[in-house]
């Protein structure tokens, strides 16, 4: 098996909690053109039926940049969802569709995980 280098165990996912206490990670997306692919964007990941196809992600609201062909998605999860999980499920979904994801994440001191 591959170790991953030791960097790479000290990043987490950026969980923010809003004042109602729902929980949110970002992901940034590369190759939002315009408003059909923010459309597109939110459905792959909150899916078409009553529920999300990945589990934990309770729902989602993207934001391209402007002339940049990116963008940001607002990912609410449930209280007991790992974020980090969802956030991977988001990131394969958007792949297969044709998009570029990657999961805001900052560095941990070492030990703290």
């Amino acid at each position: 098996t591959q170790q991953s280098p030791a960097y790479e165990r000290e990043k987490a996912p950026i969980v923010i909690m809003n004042s109602a206490g729902s929980l949110h990670i970002v992901l940034s997306v590369a190759g939002m053109m315009d408003g059909h692919c923010v459309k597109i964007v939110e459905t792959v990941l909150r899916g078409t039926g009553v529920r999300s196809p990945i589990k934990g992600l309770v729902d989602v609201c993207a934001s391209r940049t402007v002339d940049m062909g990116g963008g940001g998605v607002l990912v609410r999860i449930e209280q007991s969802a790992d974020a980090l999980e969802v956030g991977s499920e988001c990131r394969r979904n958007l792949a297969m569709v044709g998009y570029g994801g990657e999961i805001v994440q900052m560095y941990l001191p070492a030990g703290t995980q």
